[in-house]
This record gives structure tokens, sequence and C-alpha cells, in this order.
């Protein structure tokens, strides 16, 4: 291969990975400048769920001996103080004032408690038990999504087993979600260590390492008289 053949081909992979290099860096530039538009606690529906009506930390709570207990944990259970116990086999929920166990939250108990996590008023449009997460929730399952009328679209996701509310999602959420996942070249948002980081890791080296070649030049010796 001649030197001119080498450098065309240098020249190629320089403009074609600087493009693509290009088309990476305005999606960066656009999904960056879209989240953050908004402020992140309105992203997240901060606004949508209220505090615990009691406090968390309080100490007149009592709690019965539990054998085996890998964490005991006090939670807002829709608007009464609970702890979770979890064991090697799963967990179990008890009434953090009474000590008695309550059992699993079913779709009336949540329909007549669900306004006690609202900030808001509005009205459950739908909802429905899964047993598989969707896109926008990861936690624990069975879970229920109680789709809202105001805003609309909005979801809560309360834990079956123990009645606390665990996500809340807004259109604006699965917004900045699609745009999160572009700006960290992820589909599932999580995994930082795919073949799409790595190819742009490995056009950014090659534009880079074309371009020194295309700028280097030979020195040249100078002819003394």
């Amino acid at each position: 291969m001649s030197r001119f053949q080498f450098l065309r081909i240098v020249r190629q992979a320089h403009y074609w990975s600087g493009w693509a290099l290009g088309l990476l860096a305005l999606s960066w530039f656009a999904t960056g400048f879209f989240m953050t538009l908004k402020p992140i606690e309105e992203i997240r529906g901060n606004h949508l769920a209220g505090e615990p009506a009691f406090d968390l930390i309080a100490a007149d709570y009592s709690l019965p001996l539990v054998n085996d207990a890998r964490s005991v944990t006090l939670i807002d259970a829709l608007g009464t103080p609970a702890f979770i116990i979890n064991r090697p086999g799963g967990r179990s929920v008890i009434d953090a004032r009474t000590g008695v166990a309550l059992p699993a939250f079913e779709e009336a108990a949540i329909r007549n408690k669900v306004g006690d996590v609202l900030k808001v008023k509005s009205e459950i449009a739908h909802m429905r038990k899964l047993d598989r997460a969707p896109m926008d929730y990861s936690g624990p399952l069975p879970v229920w999504q109680v789709t809202l009328t105001q805003p609309a679209n909005a979801r809560l996701y309360i834990d079956a087993t123990t009645g606390q509310l665990i996500r809340v999602r807004t259109s604006r959420w699965r917004w900045f979600d699609i745009a999160w996942r572009i700006h960290i070249l992820e589909p599932s948002g999580e995994n930082f260590n795919t073949w799409w980081i790595r190819l742009a890791s490995g056009l950014a080296t090659l534009f880079a390492l074309s371009g020194l070649i295309l700028l280097w030049r030979p020195r040249r010796r100078s002819v003394r008289s």
C-alpha cells in the first residue's frame, strides 16, 4: 500500500468517525438540555406524594420479639406505621402500634387509603396488580400500579405486600427516562457496560488517532550548502 492510499483511508476514517461523533455529541447536548428544563423533584413526582402523617423515627412503637430477622424497617403503609421484617423465607408486615400482622393490601384497601399519600386531589382512573415490572418501575413484586386522573397518566406503584408507596411516575418522568437512556447510550438505563458505549469509545479513539496521523508531518532535513 502506498503512502497516498494509506492517507486516503485515514482521511475517510477520520471523516466518517467525525460525523458519527458529531451526531452522538448532538444527542448528548440535546438530551442533557431537555433533562435540565424541569426540577428533578418535579420529574420524580415528589410534588404529588405527601409525607407520612406520623413520625417514622418515634420511639413509642412496639416491635414484638422476632427470630431469624435479617432486617427490620419502619415504613408508612398507606397511612399506617408498620414494620417490615425480612426473613430468609420472605417478608412479613406488622402494625407498629399494635404488633398485629397486616394482611396483603388488596384493591379495596388501596382504593380507600391511596388518598393518604397524595398531596393533590385526584381520582383513580384504573389500577392493576403486576407480577412483572413494567419499564418505568424497579422494585419489589407484586406491585399495584395505580393510574391517576390528575395529573393525567401519573402512576403510583404500591407494594402489594407492605402497602408502601415505592415509586411515583409521571409523563414527564417517562420522557426524562427516554432522554436519559439516549444520553448514556443504554436502552435499559441501568447497565453502563454495553456495546453502544464501546462503539462510541472506539469511534472517539479512531477519530483522535486518525487526526493525529493526518496532522503528523515528517521533519525535513535542512540541506547545508
